[in-house]
């Protein structure tokens, strides 16, 4: 009797760390699994405020969208100088709504001097309805 309780014994035993064994390697994989997934890749987005001073500016507005980033402009630039200014900010502007469309973004001015736009149809931008009582 007491060798076969000693191979029942080694057999527990060699259960009991096979099921360690194949604990550990679940929850190694597990969390392997984690930290691959997208989940934990979130990309940065930024808020940024950017000078627009001309026609050549549209394209780096354009990455900046693209990468998923908040831009907020500054039209001071064409308010100070009237003219052929007020044709070319209208030309941008033109660019910039194409731009905002192609992303499914927004744009809006906000005052008279800064114009923003959101990168993607997640982000809205809030516009108030006003009511006028007669």
């Amino acid at each position: 009797m007491r060798i076969i309780d000693f191979f029942k014994k080694l057999r527990k035993r060699k259960r009991e760390e096979s099921s360690e064994m194949n604990e550990k390697n679940a929850s190694t994989s597990r969390r392997s699994r984690f930290r691959n997934s997208n989940i934990l890749k979130i990309k940065s987005q930024y808020i940024k405020a950017l000078p627009l001073l001309g026609l050549a500016d549209i394209p780096s507005i354009q990455t900046e969208i693209k990468g998923g980033n908040i831009v907020i402009l500054n039209i001071s630039h064409f308010l100070k100088n009237s003219g052929n200014k007020t044709r070319e900010l209208k030309r941008a502007v033109d660019q910039l709504s194409y731009i905002s469309k192609i992303h499914e973004g927004e744009i809006a001015q906000l005052g008279d001097k800064y114009i923003i736009m959101t990168p993607s149809p997640s982000i809205k931008i809030w516009r108030e309805k006003l009511q006028i009582n007669f």
